[in-house]
């Protein structure tokens, strides 16, 4: 098997048999996207990004390569922030087999808002936009990454896995589920100060029989401000450590 890591704009020759990465955009605000060739026809699209004239630049990639986009058969949201979603409403209506993976913790922490509001809370943020628009799109193919969580195998040996949100960080969330009220709950006050959306972030790995990779995305140490040391060497199990400490 051979494996390519490419930046996007030079395409890629891949045959059937390819693992192939690229990576697509230049961070930052212009956004960033990772797409997938597990080496067997199928694909992952990893976040989204689209250039200022509204190209969705990882359907472009496919599209440019000659892919159908009924191959693709995973999409993973890795957090809610603005330079990872451009554009992801578009691949997962575009790409209808896949199955749709995000993280419960975001950007003003969504899917609190989601839970005990819905579309009453009115936001006027393109981040809630596009959030609610790929639940809809996705509708039953939705699904949530996790801690060690298998979300493809090829049966040849390539995997992939979501490495968070850590479990820590999902009890933390439904403890503050239960501090609410849904008939009274003021959504105002969900947001990033509960939950820091990068610390949700999912991280992802890709298991392959020559070697793993680590998809790492925005995802953050810890920033626990009841700890005075900022390291995850040694002490990660006693200080039940997430973010990247847990990974």
């Amino acid at each position: 098997m051979t494996i390519h890591l490419n930046d996007y704009g030079e395409l890629p020759q891949i045959e059937s048999d390819e693992l192939e990465i690229t990576t697509i955009g230049v961070g930052s605000q212009a956004g960033e996207s990772i797409v997938v060739h597990f080496g067997n026809g199928k694909w992952a699209v990893i976040d989204s990004c689209k250039t200022s004239d509204g190209i969705v630049l990882p359907l472009r990639h496919l599209l440019a390569l000659g892919v159908s986009l009924n191959d693709v058969d995973k999409i993973v949201c890795t957090h809610w922030h603005q330079d990872h979603i451009g554009g992801l409403t578009k691949v997962i209506e575009q790409c209808t087999n896949a199955d749709f993976y995000f993280p419960i913790i975001g950007q003003d922490n969504n899917y609190l808002k989601l839970l005990f509001k819905g579309d009453a809370a009115q936001s006027k943020s393109s981040v809630w936009h596009e959030f609610v628009r790929c639940l809809q799109t996705a509708g039953s193919k939705t699904y949530f990454s996790g801690s060690d969580k298998l979300i493809y195998d090829s049966g040849t040996g390539i995997q992939l896995f979501t490495l968070s949100p850590s479990d820590k960080m999902i009890e933390q969330m439904l403890q503050i589920v239960a501090q609410f009220n849904a008939d009274d709950a003021d959504y105002t006050k969900i947001n990033d100060n509960l939950l820091p959306p990068n610390i949700g972030c999912s991280a992802l790995l890709l298991v392959t029989p020559d070697g793993n990779i680590l998809l790492g995305a925005d995802l953050e140490a810890n920033r626990n401000a009841n700890e005075t040391v900022d390291s995850c060497i040694g002490t990660c199990a006693v200080r039940h450590e997430f973010g990247w400490c847990n990974v």
